[in-house]
């Protein structure tokens, strides 16, 4: 059990880390990045280098 509890619980961090990185961008930046990836795939990559 604890070998299947370790990766779960890290996966659970990266994901929560990821998820308030994407916070932080506000909701205008991420709607900003989906309509450039909708409109113009490999776009996207430009505004995040930032």
């Amino acid at each position: 059990a604890q070998a299947v509890q370790g990766p779960r619980v890290l996966l659970c961090v990266v994901l929560g880390a990821l998820g308030s990185r994407l916070l932080n961008l506000g909701v205008l930046g991420r709607a900003e990045y989906l309509t450039l990836d909708f409109t113009h795939p490999g776009m996207s990559a430009l505004p995040l280098q930032r």
